[in-house]
């Protein structure tokens, strides 16, 4: 009787060391799950705000270019490797400059407005654009 109850106990032991490895695979699965998506998302994040700084040194670019040249049209701006502005001035209603800055794949967008008074290039507005 005795080494029936030995090889009882030794088969839940097996089936209860099974149960516990599972659930810590599913844990340790959900953690890596959890990091992927948050390195992600500062990924994007991080992508996101070099192209914003991208686009917001266009626009200063554009400042600067239009107070020395009033007719600056813009133009394209390498800054590093994978980082650029696209500059374009529109002149249909008022002076609007609009900088797309790059980063990657990443694109954000900044629009000012702008005026001549009496020869002085005055800020309007200066506002980042919704993503389509």
């Amino acid at each position: 009787m005795f080494t029936n109850r030995s090889q009882h106990s030794s088969g839940q032991v097996l089936i209860a060391m099974l149960y516990v490895m599972v659930i810590g695979i599913l844990v340790t699965t959900g953690a890596i799950y959890a990091l992927i998506g948050n390195t992600q998302s500062t990924t994007m994040f991080e992508a996101g705000s070099l192209a914003y700084s991208a686009a917001e040194s266009g626009a200063e670019n554009a400042l600067l270019r239009l107070v020395r040249n009033p007719a600056y049209a813009g133009e394209l701006i390498t800054i590093t490797s994978d980082q650029s502005a696209l500059i374009t001035v529109s002149t249909s209603s008022g002076i609007t400059i609009v900088s797309t800055g790059s980063y990657g794949t990443v694109q954000k967008q900044v629009e000012v407005k702008v005026h001549y008074n009496g020869g002085e290039l005055i800020t309007d507005s200066w506002r980042e654009l919704p993503e389509d």
